[in-house]
């Protein structure tokens, strides 16, 4: 995952979640981040599946 592909769908999952307490762009990006980092094809093609909903 890019860093470019992190902040997109940070965009995305923000966008539907704002009203969310306590969610924020840091925290959607954070998380994003922490999954890229696992460096793990299989987890990461499956949060593209998933995001594709978002």
């Amino acid at each position: 995952m890019t860093n470019q592909e992190i902040h997109d769908w940070a965009e995305k999952i923000y966008a539907r979640v704002k009203g969310v307490p306590g969610v924020d762009r840091e925290l959607i990006i954070k998380c994003l981040t922490g999954i890229a980092l696992l460096k793990d094809k299989e987890v990461e093609e499956k949060l593209r599946r998933l995001l594709r909903f978002v």
